[in-house]
């Protein structure tokens, strides 16, 4: 019998819809800046409930948390900052 107990995580992952089109229509300098403010929201959310950023994929992020409650804290302050924030500069 094994004497480790089993530890359960939560991943969490983003996706910025549209992006390549984005950066198509919009620039690498505005879509940059666009995906740099993204990522600092989700940083910002993930740590606030004891998560942590592992992987940055362009135009996502990925994190982890050892309580899949936090995650879903995570995601629905992320969410909310995400839709109050101004992106005019990548429509």
């Amino acid at each position: 019998m094994s004497t480790h107990a089993s530890q359960l995580l939560a991943v969490f992952c983003t996706d910025i819809e549209g992006s390549s089109e984005r950066r198509r229509t919009f620039g690498d300098e505005a879509m940059d800046a666009a995906i740099a403010k993204h990522n600092d929201i989700i940083e910002q959310a993930v740590s606030g409930a004891g998560g942590e950023v592992f992987k940055f994929t362009g135009d996502g992020v990925y994190a982890v948390f050892s309580n899949p409650l936090n995650a879903v804290r995570a995601a629905i302050s992320a969410q909310q900052t995400l839709s109050s924030s101004t992106w005019t500069s990548v429509g």
